[in-house]
């Protein structure tokens, strides 16, 4: 969107408590979030799809899971994984420090 402007700074007596940081937010999984990674028709595991925003689309975001480096995104914060079954902690880290953090269990397909 050519009109697009990003959002101004949170003031400080404003800043949401919900949120690790006011500038990356983690969209998917939800916190506490029970997903299921299905079977692919040709038979194997299919992968998540983790997705973040950040304030400044041009920022670095950097991706741990379980205490594991990922990857790093830019511009576009969307990381496919294939975590195993269990509890699950994932950490985004950009640039300048500030982090989002989510726990999520993967639960395994039923047969």
């Amino acid at each position: 969107n050519a009109s697009y402007r990003p959002l101004p700074a949170w003031r400080p007596d404003c800043r949401p408590d919900d949120l690790v940081s006011a500038e990356v937010a983690i969209v998917h999984p939800r916190p506490g979030a029970e997903v299921i990674i299905p079977i692919e028709l040709d038979g194997r595991r299919g992968r998540l799809v983790f997705e973040a925003a950040h304030r400044d689309p041009q920022r670095r975001v950097h991706w741990h899971l379980d205490g594991e480096y990922l990857a790093s995104t830019q511009r576009y914060h969307q990381l496919e994984v294939a975590p195993a079954a269990g509890a699950h902690h994932l950490v985004l880290v950009d640039e300048l420090g500030e982090r989002a953090e989510r726990h999520f269990t993967v639960l395994e397909p039923k047969r």
